[in-house]
């Protein structure tokens, strides 16, 4: 296991809000989701985009889908010259029980969002 998966692992015992479920045109992958982030025409993805780019605490948002993917971007990784941190990706495969989340039955591609905080 890579260092980002153990920082992943790590992070998932952190505070958790989960944002919750929305019907995605797209499946879920790392490019979506990076061109949401940089050019979000969204209010959501730049929310996030700003949650995440914080400097002052380690922080990860996770996109899981139906289809037994979840991708993690991790702003955990500090430089320690100028206090500046850098942003990980890790993709992980879901275990078939953690695929059927709440409220997701009725749309045809759902993506759930939790963030995580360690103060």
């Amino acid at each position: 296991m890579d260092r980002v998966d153990q920082i992943f692992l790590k992070m998932l015992n952190y505070n958790s809000v989960s944002l919750g479920c929305t019907d995605s045109p797209y499946k879920i992958s790392k490019d979506i989701i990076q061109a949401g982030l940089v050019g979000p025409t969204l209010p959501i993805m730049r929310h996030l985009r700003d949650f995440i780019m914080t400097q002052d605490e380690n922080r990860m948002i996770v996109f899981n889908d139906k289809h037994g993917t979840a991708i993690a971007i991790l702003n955990t990784t500090r430089v320690s010259l100028d206090g500046s941190r850098t942003i990980d990706w890790t993709e992980i495969p879901l275990r078939p029980h953690m695929v059927e989340l709440p409220g997701g039955s009725e749309m045809t591609n759902p993506v759930w969002v939790t963030t995580y905080r360690q103060l």
